[in-house]
């Protein structure tokens, strides 16, 4: 059964949360065998600890297209393909990743993976195929820069959340032409308004952060 679409089917229920447990469950045994879970009818691991395709070393984030198509980026620096059944269609590696690994991925209005990059201070546009069609950020911890970024997600109009933090606690908001930042909120703290290491965004049905 396929494991984002059944999540989907849950009402309530994010689609990230589903790919978070799919990726806690790597290494758990052969691709395609299941694990109870208390949350969902069905829950299907993919992959299993490796370099090879179709396998994973540390797998850190999750995207899932239009097509229910599932992309992840582990620790070698690539992003891997599978198809919505768990089968394995292909990869492409970050273009560095002496600093360090990419973590962080969304889904862009224009059906684009997303992939930060926190050692350098950017974000990443691939196509489904894995060519790089944009890359922005400057480094920095002025208003509309960037200093390690962690997650990222897309509005619908092209909009981009991008959370950073160690030096900084931040959340930026970018507008589509990314020269112009329309949010910023920063400061370390478990209080409204401020935040301690924010690893993972989000978007709900009615574009709620």
């Amino acid at each position: 059964m396929n494991l984002c679409r059944t999540i989907r089917s849950q009402p309530g229920q994010a689609i990230a949360l589903g790919c978070g447990v799919l990726l806690a469950s790597c290494g758990a045994g052969p691709s395609g065998d299941g694990i109870d879970s208390a949350i969902f009818s069905d829950v299907q691991v993919i992959g299993s600890r490796g370099n090879a395709p179709g396998r994973f070393v540390k797998p850190r984030s999750v995207a899932v297209d239009r097509d229910d198509n599932v992309y992840v980026c582990d620790m070698t620096g690539r992003v891997q393909k599978f198809d919505p059944e768990g089968n394995y269609l292909l990869q492409w590696q970050m273009p560095e990743i002496e600093r360090g690994r990419p973590k962080g991925m969304a889904l862009d209005h224009e059906g684009n993976i997303v992939v930060v990059e926190p050692h350098y201070s950017r974000i990443n546009h691939f196509t489904p195929e894995g060519e790089l069609v944009s890359q922005w950020g400057v480094h920095g911890r002025e208003k509309g820069q960037l200093s390690f970024p962690r997650a990222v997600a897309i509005e619908p109009d092209g909009a981009a959340y991008v959370s950073e933090f160690q030096i900084i606690e931040r959340l930026q908001k970018f507008a589509l032409a990314r020269g112009s930042v329309q949010v910023e909120i920063r400061g370390a703290g478990r209080g409204p308004r401020e935040f301690n290491r924010a690893e993972g965004l989000s978007l709900d049905a009615n574009g709620k952060l």
